[in-house]
């Protein structure tokens, strides 16, 4: 059976940043997301001369990351994150090598180093045409939905 995006992780449009899952393991992931030049974010990052924001380069192998985790979760017997979301608690050596610019096709590799209770610590590089692009580690961890406090108006 075929790991669906929307099964696997909450993110939907516009701030999806996978487009296809191209070969996932028990440890790894391959995906793959096009850069389409009407984003909206195309329009003031930056006028004139569009990049990818970096920011959203590490979003993206973040969520190549959650697909695994849930994928890792699926394996146990734990359908999907059950009442709970994958969120960010840390990014370690981050490296930007080169600008994304619209139109870009990347690639994104994302490997578990491990899995502690409810945190994944994870390594992922974003390639373009073969090129590195982002390298990073970064750890996520399942989180409440009732725990998070949407009413504060701050994340």
């Amino acid at each position: 059976m075929e790991l669906s995006i929307y099964d696997a992780i909450p993110h939907r449009p516009p701030f999806l940043f996978v487009d296809e899952i191209l070969k996932i393991s028990d440890d790894k992931i391959h995906t793959r997301l096009a850069l389409n030049p009407e984003m909206e974010f195309f329009q003031g990052h930056y006028p004139g001369n569009p990049i990818f924001p970096g920011v959203l380069s590490c979003e993206a192998l973040m969520q190549s990351g959650a697909i695994l985790a849930s994928r890792i979760l699926q394996k146990q017997g734990v359908p999907g994150f059950q009442g709970h979301v994958p969120v960010v608690t840390r990014m370690n050596r981050v490296r930007f090598r080169k600008m994304l610019k619209p139109g870009d096709t990347v690639e994104m590799h994302v490997s578990l180093v491990t899995f502690m209770s409810d945190v994944f610590f994870m390594k992922g590089t974003m390639k373009h045409e073969g090129q590195k692009i982002v390298d990073m580690e970064f750890a996520t961890k399942l989180a409440r939905i009732e725990d998070l406090d949407l009413t504060r108006g701050g994340a």
